[in-house]
């Protein structure tokens, strides 16, 4: 499955509020700036606590997912200043935590609900008002929505 296609699924499959809802200002002047920027402890706490529990063992596959954000959002090679978008993506399962790879590839195989509890959606855009501004955003995924997605971009008749 493309990338794209498996965000576009994960769009149309999230509901609820925004679980994370923060907004911060895009500083590159020092690093000091860069690790304060952006508040991450509520998402990491929000991750840790769906994982230990919506996983019955490995609950603690998610700090290598959380390794990867605090990569990707901070620090001088922090993809988040090359980039104006940034997504990812956890699937929790019963027996740990995938990253988009994994949900990307059973998605397209067996479908998301059969493997997952719960998916969520990590997204860093420019705030609508504020152009210096950037929007950090964590919403759940129904894995249903998701598959159903999926099952109509295959079979456009499916209703």
């Amino acid at each position: 499955m493309e990338r794209e296609e498996l965000y576009e699924a994960l769009e149309y499959g999230k509901f609820g509020k925004d679980l994370c809802n923060h907004r911060f200002q895009l500083d590159d002047y020092s690093i000091h700036d860069r690790f304060n920027g952006i508040w991450l402890s509520g998402l990491f706490s929000l991750l840790i606590k769906e994982a230990g529990r919506l996983c019955d063992d490995y609950a603690s596959d998610m700090f290598y997912d959380l390794q990867d954000l605090y990569r990707d959002l901070n620090g001088n090679d922090a993809v988040l200043f090359k980039q104006k978008t940034y997504r990812n993506v956890v699937g929790i399962r019963d027996m740990g935590v995938d990253h988009e790879t994994f949900v990307s590839l059973r998605a397209e195989q067996e479908g998301c609900t059969y493997h997952y509890r719960a998916i969520y959606l990590i997204t860093v855009t420019p705030d609508e008002q504020y152009e210096d501004m950037r929007k950090l955003s964590c919403y759940k995924v129904s894995p249903s929505l998701v598959d159903s997605y999926i099952k109509k971009r295959k079979n456009p008749y499916l209703v």
